[in-house]
């Protein structure tokens, strides 16, 4: 039978806890995972809070029970890198859609059927809209404003006595310059893609 050397049974390492890999694998990549949150978000409060996110869905476990970070093979971030920028799409995707406004709300706005139009704020949005509708020329205007009305292509057809296909072929031309002139206004966050 061998002899036990003590030596070496007292230099090697216990294995580490979860918690003893997850400091060590953050001490390497935390100050890389700044800089990346950094370049993509310019709010340092919104950058930091990117970091905080990324780190905390590192820490949650995959499809076989680990935490995340350990799948990080070569434990240089590049998971950790590819969270944050999908965090970061996330977030602008919200921002984006919150700021955004839909056809359906300056159909309200136009119609005047909410409290929305008693504001200010809305009516000038309002004349702005209307004005943009105004130089996008007589044949689309028509179309667009009964579109915004939320009638049908058939609805508009008939009353326009159009075909339904030539309604259609205003309405995308008509709302593509409609876009223009609300980029020319500074409007660049309106949805038209329900009408």
């Amino acid at each position: 039978m061998e002899a036990l050397n003590f030596d070496s049974v007292a230099t090697q390492e216990a294995p580490k806890t979860t918690e003893q890999l997850f400091n060590t694998w953050y001490e390497r990549n935390h100050r890389a995972a700044q800089k990346q949150a950094a370049k993509l978000e310019k709010s340092p409060d919104l950058a930091a809070d990117l970091v905080q996110d990324a780190f905390l869905k590192m820490l949650k476990p995959d499809s076989n029970g680990l935490p995340k970070f350990l799948s990080d093979e070569d434990g240089k971030g590049k998971l950790l890198n590819t969270t944050i920028k999908n965090l970061y799409l996330d977030q602008l995707r919200k921002r984006q859609r919150n700021a955004t406004l839909t056809a359906g709300n300056l159909s309200e706005t136009l119609g005047g059927e909410s409290g929305y139009h008693s504001s200010s704020r809305a009516e000038n949005f309002q004349k702005l809209v209307n004005n943009a509708i105004s130089n996008c020329g007589e044949t689309y205007k028509e179309t667009l404003e009964l579109r915004f009305k939320s009638l049908t292509y058939d609805e508009i057809a008939t009353k326009q006595g159009i075909s339904v296909s030539n309604v259609k072929n205003r309405l995308f031309r008509g709302k593509s310059k409609l876009s223009k002139e609300l980029l020319k206004l500074g409007i660049d966050k309106f949805d038209l893609s329900s009408l």
